[in-house]
């Protein structure tokens, strides 16, 4: 007696992952859906090389910008509710400088430099709000503190204008950064 077995006994294997069996899953394939392996199955982010986190999103890079983002936020907090309580003196201040529209744009700009506060603190819209410290910041630099083209004062270390120089650096970097890894901007970034 020979012992061999029935061809339909005998165990091959099957074909290599990777390679479909053309018989297979064959009513599928007319609606453009071919069968999954299991290798497909996997996680992408499981498989792949562990991706290296930006420096705005590792703990260091994000501490920086959120102390950043609260120091700025409460220049513009305290600014901001000087105006908006002080209505009438920035509406003459506004005045004086040649500002048009003053009782408006007084009133305009004490909420947005609030507002630019709150949204700092919690890291809401990090670059929209970086573009306005900046021209908030320009707008002083140039109605305000350099409107005269007098940048340096005599007797004083310095320059005029430094805070809203330093600030409108700030709102591009901002802009251009965004808020850090410690921000409610975060989640739809990852997204």
């Amino acid at each position: 007696m020979s012992s061999t077995r029935p061809e339909s006994l005998t165990t091959e294997d099957p074909a290599p992952r990777g390679t479909e069996d053309p018989t297979r899953a064959t009513a599928l394939r007319p609606f453009g859906v071919s069968p999954v392996s299991e290798s497909e199955w996997e996680d992408p982010e499981e498989s792949g090389p562990a991706k290296a986190r930006h420096i705005i999103d590792r703990w260091d890079g994000a501490l920086g910008l959120l102390v950043l983002r609260v120091v700025v936020a409460a220049i513009f907090a305290i600014r901001g509710l000087q105006k908006v309580q002080h209505l009438d003196v920035t509406k003459t201040q506004f005045e004086q400088i040649g500002i048009p529209y003053a009782d408006t744009l007084a009133f305009v700009v004490g909420v947005c430099e609030v507002a630019i506060a709150v949204a700092l603190i919690f890291g809401i819209a990090v670059r929209l709000v970086g573009v306005g410290i900046a021209v908030i910041a320009i707008g002083a630099l140039a109605y305000v503190k350099w409107r005269t083209g007098a940048v340096f004062t005599d007797g004083q270390p310095g320059f005029t204008g430094e805070l809203e120089l330093l600030l409108a650096a700030v709102g591009v970097m901002f802009a251009g950064v965004g808020g850090g890894g410690w921000t409610v901007d975060r989640r739809f970034r990852r997204r």
